[in-house]
């Protein structure tokens, strides 16, 4: 009797040691068997197991429908901005921003451009910012500066002219409406800038040699630029009417451009001559005389020849 008592203690410590390791296993994924054995061995059958599994699921459903009714899909848009008109509406009334995002669980930084784009201007503290530096910061911005430029001046980082921006009623959209002019000025004076050095030209030649500006131009300042061009004198005409000096003047500006890349690659360290130019390309020669009308020809010429010195 005592070994069979032995016997029996033995097999239940083996079937703990073993349903023991068969939940406690964590080495890739478990055979369905044992999640079997482990059903089987928790609820007494499989059937009762999978009752008490269904009754969970149903309920777990139940919980998440009930979490769902009634919300709208647009309600956290609609809460966010009840939370901006009040947070707004108590600044007005007084309350200062840090104790508005305190009240309404927000950072201070979104209380504040919260208040800037509903035109408060929010007192500021005399640290490192003091109203001096800022107002030199708020200049430059003015004027189109860039926000790096204006950081300097300001001794702050980048972050603090970004809230600047944000929070300074009407700052960026003076600093954006700055940016735009300055960059229509330089633009138009590329523009005039080439024009005048080409001397008698047209709106479509300046077009290949300023691509960047006239895409610019031609998507911001349209009006301005086909009244500048309308003005311009054009392609002088000769007695050779019919002649389409834009078409021949596409045409040799190529050829110098490929006879320039040829001649380098035989000689990397010669100088390109124009004489070498017209040996490569025929009839070149014969049209040195009208570069009045070949104006991208001379400027791939003139770009060739130069190739060296600017290499070296």
């Amino acid at each position: 009797s005592s070994n069979s008592l032995a016997g029996s203690r033995q097999d239940a410590f083996t079937g703990r040691l073993q349903f023991s390791r068969l939940v406690d296993e964590h080495r890739g994924v478990a055979h369905p068997l044992k999640h079997l054995v482990i059903a089987v061995a928790l609820f007494g059958d499989w059937s009762t197991f999978l009752a008490a599994y269904k009754a969970t699921a149903s309920m777990r459903d139940a919980n998440e429908d009930q979490a769902h009714v009634g919300t709208p899909a647009n309600s956290d848009h609609v809460s966010a901005n009840r939370q901006r008109m009040a947070l707004v509406e108590a600044v007005k009334n007084g309350q200062s921003v840090t104790a508005a995002s305190k009240s309404f669980g927000v950072a201070v930084a979104t209380a504040m451009a919260w208040a800037g784009q509903a035109g408060i201007c929010i007192p500021r503290r005399a640290k490192v910012f003091d109203p001096l530096r800022r107002q030199r910061a708020i200049a430059i911005l003015k004027e189109g500066g860039s926000k790096e430029d204006a950081a300097v001046a300001g001794g702050v980082s980048i972050q603090t002219i970004t809230l600047l921006l944000r929070t300074e009623p009407a700052l960026r959209t003076d600093w954006n409406r700055a940016k735009f002019q300055h960059i229509q000025r330089k633009s138009r004076a590329a523009w005039k800038q080439t024009a005048r050095k080409l001397q008698s030209t047209s709106g479509h030649v300046l077009r290949k040699l300023q691509p960047t500006v006239f895409a610019w131009l031609y998507g911001n300042d349209r009006n301005w630029l086909e009244t500048f061009n309308a003005s311009l004198p054009g392609i002088a005409r000769t007695n050779n009417s019919n002649i389409r000096w834009d078409v021949r003047d596409t045409k040799y500006s190529q050829a110098v451009d490929a006879a320039a890349l040829a001649l380098h690659q035989v000689r990397p360290d010669g100088r390109i001559r124009l004489a070498d130019l017209c040996n490569s390309v025929p009839t070149l020669k014969a049209r040195l005389s009208d570069f009045d009308q070949l104006p991208l020809t001379r400027t791939a010429i003139a770009r060739a020849t130069r190739r060296r010195a600017v290499t070296d």
